[in-house]
């Protein structure tokens, strides 16, 4: 009888371990989880923050068409910039432009015989 009461004990040693090594995964996986939603959250505040410092930027640049003293460098580059895009949209859209078709208006494709709308000829 010996025998079986120390299997038992064993076995209720064994089982204790297991429920308390059970226990500490789902803590953890709780903690985890909670700080993963803390770290979410703080993330978003953040990118409010960024969004209004944005906001701002753009009100006080628009604000001030000559550059305040101490942000000539920075209106120089957003100055720079903006005619870079601009030179960068006339080749998008002289691109755009080219891939149609002349005469509906349809997307057509590089090597293009014909327009897959209406039919055009496109090799004139």
């Amino acid at each position: 009888m010996a025998f079986w009461d120390k299997v038992k004990d064993f076995a209720n040693d064994a089982a204790n371990t297991l429920n308390d090594a059970a226990k500490d995964v789902s803590s953890s996986a709780k903690d985890f989880s909670d700080k993963s939603k803390l770290k979410r959250a703080l993330k978003n505040e953040e990118q409010k923050i960024n969004n209004i410092y944005k906001t701002i930027g753009e009100r006080f640049y628009k604000a001030n068409a000559a550059a305040p003293v101490g942000y000539e460098q920075e209106f120089s580059n957003i100055k720079a910039s903006l005619s870079e895009i601009e030179k960068l949209q006339i080749e998008i859209d002289k691109i755009d432009a080219a891939a149609k078709c002349p005469n509906c208006g349809a997307k057509i494709g590089a090597g293009q015989k014909f327009c897959q709308g209406c039919g055009n000829n496109l090799e004139k």
